[in-house]
């Protein structure tokens, strides 16, 4: 179990993580199969939310390797819709629709990471076949070619952004430490170390202009925190526990963060700052199977998504006053599960179905949607990003290593 700094928690919210759902399956059709949907329909339009948008598939593009030889790091900046696994209750969606299947190329070998620091602006970032870091934009009105950035990895990017045409990178390198790559809003800065030796993936936020946070799991199992204050980087510091996760952090306002981790215990466990001071670690109970994803839709707002031992989709909430109880939202996940908030009293989950295809659930304010497959084969967990009311664009790796995206708006 995770260490206890203190005693100190909101709630004992020891539900266990274990009503299975019943489901059947049916083969859904390759991404490639949805390409020629795509092609058949190139002249769709793409604009904003309550737009028709345009679309032009992309040809595929092979990604090169662009490293310097015996460098750790390039410091240059060279730069199905299947039948129901899921049970599906008829629910009516708005007017809007989703997009098709669209390919953006490339040969990633990791899950892509999106971000948007902006409406109708996206950046994505991925692993390329030889470990450096790729990236691809949306720029309101086309996709970039995909572009190298150098360094070795050894584990999938983190991106964030803490204000406007502004990207912070963050991955575990070669070497095991923390390494950090930044957009200024006209040139990428060269790599830099930030030394540490985790043992998973970085999990960094962000909760106000020019502040970042970065949190990863040691050697010894712990939490541990590394922070830019606006000025420079600040040392490590343990924040305790043992994690056999990586950490998820989410922030819903000024100068507070909420992390999230699975514990020996298989437990969910809790840690927060509340602005003046770390509070002990909290277990909320359960019983995990995968990471667990945390989202805020507002101010003292968070929703807790999770894989449970019966593959199911689980949700743990905190009203601003207690933790509800685990809710199980049934399907049966193959992946851990994704979740954005596009907005007030709005959640949308995604993740890979038993069939391989994108399944989504959704929080419409009152009820919970039922599952709905989006169809596709993917081969890596599903990564949504929101830039505005009522937007979705969710990016997966195919079974030809592309990039593939699929969007509602």
């Amino acid at each position: 179990m995770l260490a206890h700094n203190q005693q100190h928690t909101r709630s004992s919210g020891d539900e266990s993580v274990e009503h299975a759902a019943t489901t059947s399956e049916e083969a859904a059709p390759t991404l490639g199969q949805e390409a020629q949907l795509v092609r058949e329909r190139s002249q769709q339009t793409r604009s904003g939310p309550q737009l028709s948008r345009r679309r032009m598939l992309q040809a595929a593009l092979g990604v090169a390797a662009a490293a310097g030889a015996g460098a750790l790091f390039d410091t240059s900046a060279s730069i199905a819709r299947a039948s129901s696994i899921f049970s599906v209750r008829a629910r009516m969606r708005p007017a809007q629709a989703w997009g098709n299947w669209e390919s953006l190329g490339g040969k990633i070998a990791s899950p892509p990471d999106a971000v948007s620091w902006g409406p109708d602006r996206i950046d994505v970032f991925a692993t390329g076949p030889t470990r450096t870091l790729y990236h691809q934009a949306w720029d309101g009105s086309a996709w970039s070619s995909w572009s190298s950035l150098g360094g070795r990895l050894s584990s999938p990017p983190n991106a964030v952004s803490w204000g406007q045409d502004r990207l912070d990178i963050f991955v575990k390198g070669a070497d095991n430490g923390l390494w950090h790559m930044a957009w200024d809003g006209s040139a990428w800065s060269s790599w830099e170390p930030l030394g540490g030796v985790l043992t998973a993936p970085p999990n960094a936020v962000s909760w106000g202009p020019d502040r970042i946070d970065v949190f990863a799991k040691g050697t010894d199992g712990a939490l541990w925190h590394r922070w830019w204050d606006g000025s420079a980087w600040n040392g490590w510091e343990s924040l305790g526990g043992v994690l056999t996760s990586t950490p998820n952090a989410v922030s819903w306002g000024q100068d507070r963060l909420d992390i999230f981790a699975k514990g020996k215990d298989n437990a969910l466990w809790h840690k927060w700052w509340d602005g003046s001071a770390w509070n002990g670690w909290e277990s909320l109970g359960g019983v995990l199977t995968s990471p667990p994803d945390a989202v805020s839709w507002g101010q003292d707002r968070l929703d807790i998504f999770v894989k449970g031992i019966d593959n199911a989709l689980w949700h743990k909430w905190w009203d601003g006053s207690a933790w509800g109880g685990f809710e199980s939202l049934g399907g049966k996940l193959t992946s851990p599960p994704n979740a954005v908030s596009w907005g007030q009293d709005r959640l949308d989950i995604f993740v890979k179905g038993k069939d391989n295809a994108l399944w989504h659930k959704w929080w419409d304010g009152s009820a919970w949607g039922g599952f709905e497959s989006l169809g596709g084969k993917l081969t890596s967990p599903p990564n949504s990003v929101s830039w505005g009311p009522d937007r979705l664009d969710i990016f997966v790796k195919g079974t030809d290593n592309a990039q593939w995206h699929k969007w509602w708006g």
